[in-house]
């Protein structure tokens, strides 16, 4: 399992008016990682201290 961390956002006064900029970012980040299982698991839009992504190798995929 791997973690990615954002403890800003450039977005944040867009993506507190506007969700869709919150979808696009996980989209991304699942467009860019196929083969991979990708969650939010913190969200600054929701209060967190900051946004984090959980990255996991897809069911049947070798380990890293």
């Amino acid at each position: 399992m791997w973690c990615i961390s954002e403890h800003n956002c450039a977005i944040r006064a867009v993506a507190l008016r506007y969700g869709q900029a919150c979808v696009s970012e996980i989209e991304f980040i699942r467009a860019v990682l196929p083969e991979a299982r990708v969650e939010r698991i913190l969200h600054m839009v929701a209060g967190a201290p900051r946004c984090a992504y959980e990255i996991r190798a897809a069911q049947g995929a070798p380990p890293a």
